[in-house]
């Protein structure tokens, strides 16, 4: 077992190369994007993917020698998982503002009849603070500091403690953590950190449409998404004021601005021959 202390964060963009990717992928934050790009970096012997979190089995059945050469690993509830890696490794995730994330989620889940809420949503006519209130799935309460954290409670229980370690796993484990809207920037900061040649132009994938603005949702339902999502909303403040001190000291806003208009070259000419 190897484990990724704090100190290798701070290692050279060579020698992170040489360290297995782990990406932990927080629901509606934009993860299916990442991880399309991502995935595209490594070649298939390389790619590990942990869709469900009874598949970690999988990976530690594996024989030592299959391990060793996984150098891309993702997947929703994985956070642990480096131990049985015999390499180093290091983790990467996005956050995204918690109110916008669990407004998506809920859009996502009525537009999804695949989804396991999707036939309790419909059945009962939820509405939006209702289905947050509901209890019905853990992923509506703290969704993002629970899968930082190794603790775990039952639904509206969440504690301080969780907070803490969720900010503790992130400064000893993972080499970069950035927030959905500053998107741009953080995979400006991968491209550095890591060493890729060229810009990593994507398109979006899986974006929710036709849902309302956080702006137009009642008073009453922010505050109900709010309460659940305390501990949320202080660590997506948390990362994404560290963030910013880190895109600072790796990128310029010349890097920026040139990226955007390469990707935004790219997707005119995706577009045509789509």
């Amino acid at each position: 077992m190897v484990t990724f202390q704090e100190e290798h964060v701070k290692k050279t963009n060579v020698n992170l190369k040489n360290h297995a990717l782990i990406f932990l992928r927080l629901p509606k934050s934009g993860s299916t994007t990442l991880a399309t790009l991502l995935r595209n970096k490594y070649k298939e012997p390389e790619v590990f993917l942990i869709p469900q979190s009874q598949e970690k089995n999988k990976l530690y059945q594996l024989p030592l020698e299959k391990r060793a050469v996984i150098k891309y690993l993702d997947g929703h509830d994985v956070f642990g998982i480096h131990e049985c890696l015999p390499t180093p490794s290091h983790y990467i995730t996005l956050l995204r503002n918690p109110v916008d994330r669990i407004v998506s989620h809920y859009y996502y889940v009525l537009r999804r009849p695949d989804h396991y809420l999707h036939e309790t949503v419909v059945a009962n006519n939820m509405e939006l603070e209702e289905y947050v209130a509901s209890g019905i799935s853990r992923e509506l309460n703290n969704g993002q500091v629970r899968l930082l954290s190794t603790i775990s409670c039952s639904f509206g229980n969440c504690t301080q403690e969780m907070l803490e370690q969720a900010k503790n796993n992130v400064s000893r484990h993972f080499s970069a953590i950035g927030t959905l809207e500053d998107f741009d920037k953080f995979l400006l900061l991968l491209k550095k950190k890591l060493g890729w040649h060229g810009y990593p132009l994507y398109i979006r994938r899986n974006v929710t449409s036709k849902r309302p603005s956080i702006k137009s949702l009642p008073a009453s339902t922010i505050r109900t998404i709010e309460k659940y999502n305390q501990l949320d909303l202080e660590m997506y403040e948390h990362v994404k004021h560290n963030f910013h001190k880190n895109y600072h000291s790796y990128c310029t806003e010349a890097d920026l601005t040139r990226f955007q208009w390469l990707n935004a070259n790219y997707n005119r000419v995706k577009s045509i021959f789509s």
